[in-house]
């Protein structure tokens, strides 16, 4: 529903995306610091894999760019979001989609990494506010991907108080937001150098308000024939970019044409991909924290010790097993107690205005 009570229709094709681009950082990306680097050296597994190894971390961009597709989408590219009631139900929504999981994963991680010398008071209070980003370093603390929710909630501030002042503004601060971006990811977070505020935020900043124009044109880009939005998804792969942070090509052309194509595939839409994306936050969130306790366990793993799809599949399994866990005894309680208890607030106001 809108912020308006009028219905608004869920694109399950974008659940899909969502799904496997979760899979694409955990088991794609994250999943290579199980193991000792010198097991991969024969390109184990082939030549997607072997990409995704390297730079399935760039699929954190094409999150940020269905948040700002989505948003556009539900918020109706602003228009929704024109009163200070609806800006309160947009933050609140906010707040139930995103906080009940980060608070829980927050305490785990907490309790389990409490001695890495990055987690002290300091970096607590900043997950606790969702200020992470603005933690050095980046993506090292507590639960190290959240750093990328940090992000989500600065392009949730702009894209409201935009929209609040209305349509001409979303579109101004969209193109601003993009340029400055773009001008910030040219000359910081090149190949190989660590996240920073500054260009996590610009990532965000990037990805996010080309999702927002990207619907705002939609007409337009439905008109492109298929076979040209598949050779601008590849140029965007092939795009070498020297010292400028790898995501520009991707952000800018591939993940845009993927998002177009998507939603004119059925099969991203069924049922198997939208339960995936269901799960995608908590899958996330979740295999990090995973990941660090089985190399406090286990150690790094070798492929002559265990193999390394055995590997593969025991982190998939283990890392599925606590996202269902987590989606059905966290996320969706949680959400449902918050908005119930907004709900219920809002009928007193009523009331008691009567």
């Amino acid at each position: 529903m809108g912020t308006d009570g009028t219905a608004i229709g869920r694109l399950k094709q974008l659940d899909g995306v969502r799904g496997l681009a979760a899979c694409a950082v955990a088991f794609g990306y994250h999943s290579k610091i199980l193991f000792e680097r010198a097991v991969f050296d024969h390109g184990w597994g082939g030549p997607v894999a072997a990409w995704l190894r390297e730079n399935g971390w760039t699929a954190v961009d094409l999150f940020f760019l269905l948040s700002g597709f989505v948003f556009a989408h539900v918020y109706r590219f602003g228009e929704s979001l024109r009163s200070t009631r609806a800006l309160a139900d947009f933050t609140v929504a906010r707040i139930a989609r995103l906080y009940p999981l980060h608070l829980f994963m927050l305490v785990c991680c907490a309790a389990t990494f409490w001695w890495m010398p990055y987690n002290n008071v300091g970096t607590f209070i900043a997950h606790l506010f969702m200020l992470q980003v603005f933690t050095e370093p980046v993506a090292r603390t507590f639960d190290g991907p959240s750093w990328s929710i940090s992000v989500e909630v600065f392009c949730y501030i702009l894209f409201a108080a935009a929209a609040f002042a209305g349509r001409r503004a979303v579109l101004t601060v969209a193109c601003t937001a993009i340029l400055a971006s773009g001008i910030v990811l040219l000359f910081d977070g090149h190949a190989g150098q660590p996240l920073t505020s500054a260009n996590s935020i610009a990532r965000g900043g990037f990805g996010f308000f080309i999702g927002v124009l990207l619907w705002r044109y939609r007409g337009r880009f439905a008109r492109v024939p298929a076979l040209v939005l598949v050779a601008i998804a590849v140029a965007g792969l092939l795009i070498p970019t020297g010292t400028a942070n790898p995501v520009l090509p991707l952000t800018a052309l591939t993940w845009p044409a993927a998002l177009i194509l998507a939603l004119r595939t059925r099969f991203m839409g069924t049922a198997p991909l939208v339960w995936l994306g269901d799960r995608s936050y908590s899958i996330y969130l979740v295999n990090i924290p995973v990941a660090d306790v089985l190399l406090r366990v286990a150690g790094k793993f070798r492929d002559w010790d265990y193999g390394l799809l055995s590997a593969h599949i025991l982190f998939v399994a283990i890392v599925m097993l606590l996202s269902e866990f987590t989606y059905r005894y966290i996320e969706r309680p949680g959400q449902r107690m918050i908005r119930d208890r907004w709900k219920s607030r809002r009928g007193q106001q009523a009331a008691a205005a009567v």
